[in-house]
C-alpha cells in the first residue's frame, strides 16, 4: 500500500482502540483497513480522487475519511449507527464524498474487504415506488483503493458567474494509481509504456483531458533535464510524441 498524505486527522489509534471499536460494532474489520486507521484516523487525503470498477461514472472523490473519536463530525461510530438499516448489513461506512454519498467497506461474506460507493436514492419511479439505493464497486480490496488514489485539477475559461465555459482536467497519477486509471484501462500500453520511460526522479504522471476535444495528452517532467516529455493520443488511436520546456526549470 502506498503512503498517502492525510490532513486534519484525529489522534492516532492503538491496537487496543481498534479492538474496542470492533467490539462496539460487533464486526471484525479487514486487516488492511485496521492498519490504515493506525496511520490515519480520519482526515482529508491530498490525493482525493479514485476510479471505479462497476459504474457509469469515471470516478468520484473522498471529502473525509471517518474517524474513531469523541467529536460530532465524520464520526465512524455515529455514522455506522445512523446508517444502520439503510446501508446493507454486509457493509460499514468508512468515508464520504463531497456530494454526501458514502464510501463503504465490505465486512462479511463475498464482499469482505472490498470497497464500494453507496448511492442513496431519494427519488421515486413512475409507479410511485422508491428507486433502490445502489452499491457500486470501487476496488476489490482496501489496498487497491488506496493505491488508486490520485488528484485532479481543473483549468479553463470561466464566465462572470464563475462557470467553466471550456475546461481541461489535469489528472496527477503516480506509479501506483496509473494502472487503475480509466485511461490506462482504455488505451493500455499506449499509456503505460510512455510513463514507464520516465526516470526514477519523476513522481507525477500527468494525463490531460480537454472537454469536448479529441484525445488525451500524457506528460511527465524531468526537472534535471529541464524538459517535459509529452504524448498526444488522438481519437483514432494514433500517437504523437514531442517535448516541451519544463515549467519549473532547475
Amino acid at each position: 500500500m502506498k503512503n498517502i498524505i492525510v490532513i486534519d486527522s484525529e489522534t492516532k489509534l492503538t491496537k487496543t482502540d481498534l479492538n474496542l471499536l470492533e467490539k462496539k460494532i460487533g464486526i471484525n474489520l479487514p486487516v488492511e483497513y485496521k492498519n490504515f486507521l493506525i496511520l490515519h484516523n480520519g482526515g482529508h487525503p491530498k490525493k482525493d480522487c479514485y476510479p471505479m470498477i462497476s459504474t457509469v461514472l469515471d470516478g468520484a472523490d473522498i471529502a473525509w475519511f471517518l474517524a474513531c473519536y469523541e467529536g460530532e463530525h465524520e464520526n465512524l461510530l455515529k455514522e455506522f449507527s445512523r446508517f444502520k438499516g439503510i446501508i446493507p448489513e454486509e457493509f460499514i461506512p468508512i468515508a464520504r464524498g463531497s456530494g454526501g454519498n458514502k464510501i463503504c467497506l465490505g465486512v462479511s461474506g463475498n464482499v469482505f474487504g472490498k470497497v464500494y460507493f453507496f448511492v442513496r436514492n431519494w427519488e421515486i419511479d413512475e409507479n410511485g415506488q422508491p428507486i433502490p439505493d445502489e452499491m457500486c464497486t470501487i476496488a476489490n480490496n482496501f489496498t487497491d483503493f488506496i493505491n488508486s488514489l490520485y488528484s485532479i485539477k481543473v483549468e479553463g475559461k470561466v464566465n462572470e458567474k464563475g462557470i467553466f465555459l471550456s475546461s481541461k482536467y489535469i489528472d496527477k497519477h503516480d506509479k501506483y494509481s496509473l494502472p487503475f486509471s480509466t485511461e490506462a484501462k482504455k488505451h493500455g500500453s499506449i499509456v503505460t509504456d510512455f510513463f514507464s520511460q520516465a526516470p526514477i526522479e519523476v513522481e507525477d504522471y500527468i494525463i490531460e483531458r480537454v472537454k469536448k476535444a479529441n484525445g488525451l495528452t500524457l506528460k511527465y517532467e524531468v526537472k534535471s533535464e529541464n524538459k517535459k516529455y509529452c504524448r498526444k493520443i488522438f481519437k483514432d488511436g494514433q500517437i504523437k510524441d514531442y517535448q516541451e520546456a519544463a515549467s519549473t526549470p532547475s
